[in-house]
C-alpha cells in the first residue's frame, strides 16, 4: 500500500447479553486513529483509521461495563456506549491498555 493511503478498519467485540462486564483484546496497527464505537449485528464495532496496515500491531485491551456496574478504575479511558437487546442492555466500552506485541 502506498504511503498516505489511509483505510478504515473495523474491529468487533462479541456481546454476551448475560455478561455485562468483561475484558477483551484487539491487535490494531500502530498509528491507528480511533473513529467510532457502535452496535452492529449484535456486536460492538470499533472503527479505526489505519495509515499503514503493515505497521506493527499494538494490543489494545477493552473492558465492558453495564450501566450501574463497576468499579471503573482511573486507568481506564472511555471509548463509547452501545445499546443491545433492543435497548434493554447498555454497555459502556473502556480502553484498559495499549501494549506492543
Amino acid at each position: 500500500m502506498m504511503s498516505g493511503q489511509r483505510t478504515i478498519w473495523k474491529y468487533t467485540i462479541p456481546v454476551n447479553v448475560l455478561t455485562a462486564s468483561f475484558t477483551t483484546d484487539q491487535h490494531i496497527p500502530e498509528g491507528a486513529r480511533f473513529l467510532a464505537c457502535a452496535t452492529q449485528g449484535g456486536t460492538i464495532a470499533l472503527w479505526y483509521e489505519i495509515p499503514d496496515p503493515a505497521a506493527p500491531k499494538i494490543r489494545h485491551g477493552f473492558q465492558l461495563f453495564g450501566t450501574g456496574t463497576g468499579p471503573i478504575g482511573d486507568h481506564l479511558a472511555y471509548v463509547g456506549t452501545t445499546l443491545h437487546a433492543d435497548g434493554a442492555l447498555v454497555l459502556h466500552v473502556y480502553e484498559t491498555h495499549r501494549d506492543a506485541r
